[in-house]
């Protein structure tokens, strides 16, 4: 759903579609078509063969948009569902996911978001990840080129990955384009590691630094909304909730800090500086 921040500008809120990733089109297209009334925005996760498949086919994308479409449904934000043992494997998941929302976005939406964790592989993870996101960073400027899509990429942390602390997403990030790569940040990840929502900003704040999505498991994210969008202006215009509960908490925490619901044209959030 969207919501008006008291600034003007529009945070889109968005349900998971299912738990799992999707396979194939015709699961995806059964997934839409039963999903619940009650939640205009949906967040996807595609598995990376499907993502390959539904980039390289407009016609199998055109059925996606028909279905969501005839649940009066949209889409602004995926999130990859896969930890890769390559690189090139990655990468090219990421591209695929990015040229695919690309397509989705709603006509007078410009900008979406995917969510990924940052694999940790080869002797030098930490040099090859950042080489690897300055490619990643080139190819969504392509795809921004060739859409007038602007597609950014948010970074998550979790266990067994690169990216483990928000300290760890800092030195990683710091050295790559921030325009178009930020942080996924995840309150429960912040309390796994005792760290609070005002903190975890600091820390982007210092580093100039962007919070492209903000992802919630469950119950439990007030205070970091409340940290990203209790100011005069939102840190951050992408929500997704991955349980009921936890998107009925969310809508019931932005609701409380002015943000209102609206069916308004969005107006544009290219993300802001946590300044």
């Amino acid at each position: 759903m969207r919501l008006r921040h008291p600034d003007g500008q529009t945070v889109h809120l968005a349900g998971t579609l299912a738990s799992e990733p999707a396979t194939d089109l015709r699961q995806l297209l059964d997934l839409i078509s039963s999903h619940p009334a009650g939640v205009a925005c949906l967040s996807l996760t595609l598995s990376p063969a499907f993502a390959s498949t539904l980039a390289g086919s407009i016609g199998m994308r055109r059925r996606v948009q028909v279905g969501l479409a005839s649940r009066g449904l949209e889409v602004v934000t995926l999130s990859a569902g896969f930890v890769h043992n390559s690189w090139r494997a990655w990468w090219t998941y990421l591209l695929d996911l990015a040229y695919i929302l690309a397509d989705l976005l709603p006509e007078d939406t410009t900008h979406g978001s995917v969510c990924t964790t940052v694999p940790k592989l080869g002797e030098e993870p930490w040099e090859s990840a950042a080489r690897e996101l300055e490619d990643l960073s080139s190819g969504l400027t392509e795809i921004a080129w060739h859409t007038g899509s602007f597609i950014r990429v948010g970074c998550a942390q979790q266990d067994g990955t690169l990216l483990v602390t928000m300290d760890d997403t800092v030195r990683l990030l710091s050295t790559v384009d921030r325009t178009r790569v930020g942080a996924c940040l995840d309150p429960a990840r912040l309390t796994a590691h005792s760290e609070t929502p005002a903190q975890a900003l600091l820390k982007l704040r210092r580093a100039n630094m962007n919070v492209v999505k903000v992802r919630l498991p469950g119950p439990g994210g007030q205070a970091l909304l409340s940290a990203v969008l209790g100011g005069p202006h939102p840190l951050c215009d992408h929500i997704e909730a991955e349980t009921s509960a936890a998107l009925e908490e969310a809508y019931e925490e932005l609701a409380i800090l002015g943000l209102s619901d609206t069916d308004d044209r969005p107006m544009p959030g290219l993300g802001r500086s946590v300044l």
